[in-house]
């Protein structure tokens, strides 16, 4: 018994092999923040969003996390992270010495990642 072509195709183009060959794609036509997902945002941008009325975003090791949601969750209470609100120095400075980068608490932070801070 002969196989079908439409058999042949399915077999011939896996899902894996065409997510590949999309993501190939993507990645040489698109601008790499797109390709990412990722905006770019400068210190200033950061900064004004240092409240619940303009989200709680901060900056750390080159990246920008949106924090707003979790600020009313976070364990150490909202004070301390309404305090860091808008910062990226100050911001890293606290987040190492209390979690430090490979703690847990660095892994979780990227949930809220948002964008990249420009150089």
């Amino acid at each position: 018994m002969s196989k079908g072509i439409d058999t042949i195709m399915m077999k011939s183009f896996s899902p894996r092999w065409v997510a590949a060959v999309v993501a190939l794609v993507l990645c040489l036509t698109l601008p790499q923040q797109m390709v990412h997902g990722m905006a770019e945002y400068t210190v200033e941008d950061v900064a004004t969003h240092d409240s619940t009325a303009n989200g709680i975003w901060v900056g750390y090791n080159g990246k920008v996390y949106d924090l707003t949601e979790w600020v009313p969750r976070h364990p150490g209470g909202s004070e301390v992270l309404l305090a860091l609100a808008g910062t990226v120095d100050e911001f890293t400075d606290k987040f190492n010495a209390r979690h430090g980068p490979g703690s847990f608490a660095g892994r979780f932070l990227s949930r809220y990642e948002i964008g990249i801070l420009a150089a």
